[in-house]
């Protein structure tokens, strides 16, 4: 994994989550998308149906900018290494260790220090997984303190993860927002709460989870939280 490891050595050197991480890579926009689905069998909606109205356009060029993707010289090599990491998560996810890892759809990201690259792992790691035919990924920031994804993104000011823990009403797709890269949703972290670590830890958010799974079974929850 030397690749990787250079990688987040540069993140740590230049400090690059801290000062370039906070760029927008991506802008929410319009689809252009026909919003005249039918709405009459809710069940059958996606989250792409409910939010016809957005979606996150991501720029390669300012994720590279941003050292969130490699340079163009070295992405081969950081695809590969990441190709090996994903591929036992992806046996405990579908394939052969599925049965006795429990959850393992659901992947949770986090370090011991803030600035360790735990972001560029998480959007590595997802643009990876999304690669995977017949296989999806939503990203989740849940990290309260430091919403780098929600911001990277431009999803800071959307209804997000904490919105939906605190409003037993919500639709869970409404949180889900569509990207411009096949395969890959966004959950942004939601307008803050002071009850942000309680409703982490409330049964409602392990529906959420849960909820993903038995919607599309083959979709990868990918969360990044705090350190």
């Amino acid at each position: 994994m030397s690749k990787i490891v250079d990688a987040l050595r540069k993140i740590q050197d230049d400090n690059a989550v801290g000062e370039r991480g906070h760029r927008k890579i991506a802008r929410i926009g319009t689809n252009g998308a026909d919003d005249s689905v039918s709405r009459d069998d809710s069940a059958e909606l996606t989250a792409s149906d409910i939010n016809a109205d957005k979606l996150i356009s991501i720029d390669r060029d300012a994720m590279r900018d941003a050292g969130l993707i490699a340079p163009e010289a070295e992405t081969k090599l950081i695809e590969d290494e990441y190709r090996v990491i994903k591929r036992p998560l992806l046996g405990n996810a579908f394939g052969p260790n599925a049965e006795s890892v429990e959850n393992g759809f659901a992947i949770l990201v986090t370090s011991a220090l803030a600035g360790d690259g735990k972001t560029f792992t998480c959007i590595n790691l997802a643009l990876s997984m999304a690669r995977e035919q017949e296989t999806s990924v939503v990203l989740v920031d849940a990290d309260m303190r430091k919403p780098h994804i929600s911001t990277l993104f431009d999803a800071e000011d959307e209804a997000g993860l904490l919105d939906f823990l605190d409003e037993p009403s919500m639709d869970p797709r409404a949180i889900e927002l569509p990207t411009n890269f096949d395969g890959l949703t966004i959950v942004s972290t939601g307008h803050f709460r002071e009850n942000a670590t309680e409703l982490l830890a409330s049964h409602r958010m392990i529906d959420f989870i849960e909820g993903i799974h038995r919607r599309d079974p083959k979709k990868i929850v990918l969360i990044d939280s705090s350190p």
